[in-house]
């Protein structure tokens, strides 16, 4: 696998699976629990967000440093820019409830489906809703009768079924933030695990500036471990005039 496509193996981690991490206000935070289902939590709320940091993204033992800009406007709009160097993008991604988008500017091909495709693809069934909540660190409740609560002490610890997929959150009992959430394959030693870490106060609430994914997979009695760490030094959150450009270019070929 070339270097284009471990940065966008490493997009496409982050949009499915990991947490969007940001980096304000230091200091501890006051804001109250709630209860969300059957667990007490603290969830980021806001109208849109954009945050920039560096992601680092490991396989087969090549590594690769980038910078990472996301953007997100609330239940509506998820844009993630890639920039490696000297402030050339390489690669931009745009999700939205119903589809998702990926232009490759170095091989000049895009990428665009329905979600409806993905989840039959995958055989995962990620909503735009639970995504969004992934990508900055927000506790993903499960519907009702697919969340059991595994445990509340020493973490609190639920459990609930994606499609195919298991989905393991763990919640501390003490800062009430999420720390670490699991999707796990059930006929399969296939996992990916996202750490959350280093949190500081953003709008009140304490929120990871730190993230670690972790995606193991085996194949042919084969074991493969793919890293992916981010790292935010600014965020905000309810800004004016926040732009979501996505303009594929014409002579772009479809991939």
């Amino acid at each position: 696998m070339n270097k284009p496509l471990h940065i966008l193996y490493a997009i496409c981690l982050v949009v499915c699976f990991s947490a969007c991490k940001r980096n304000n206000i230091s200091g501890s935070s006051s804001a109250t629990p709630e209860k969300i289902n059957k667990v007490n939590v603290i969830n980021l709320d806001f109208n849109n967000l954009s945050a920039k940091g560096r992601m680092q993204f490991e396989n087969d033992g090549e590594k690769i440093n980038t910078g990472i800009t996301i953007r997100m406007q609330k239940d509506s709009i998820i844009w993630i820019s890639v920039v490696p160097a000297l402030g050339i993008e390489v690669a931009r991604v745009r999700i939205t409830p119903d589809s998702v988008a990926l232009i490759n500017r170095l091989e000049k091909t895009y990428f665009s489906d329905n979600v409806q495709a993905l989840k039959s693809r995958f055989n995962v069934d990620l909503t735009f809703n639970m995504v969004q909540a992934l990508l900055i660190g927000n506790y993903v409740p499960g519907e009702n009768g697919n969340e059991k609560l595994i445990d509340r002490d020493p973490i609190q610890h639920t459990r609930q079924n994606l499609g195919a997929a298991i989905l393991d959150q763990f919640i501390s009992i003490e800062s009430f933030k999420l720390k670490k959430l699991q999707i796990s394959d059930p006929e399969s030693p296939n996992t990916i695990t996202v750490d959350y870490s280093d949190f500081e106060n953003v709008g009140g609430k304490p929120v990871a500036k730190s993230t670690l994914v972790v995606a193991n997979t085996v194949k042919e009695n084969q074991t493969k471990k793919m890293v992916a760490s981010i790292n935010y030094n600014k965020i905000e959150i309810n800004s004016n005039d926040l732009a979501f450009p996505f303009a594929i270019p014409n002579d772009y070929r479809r991939k």
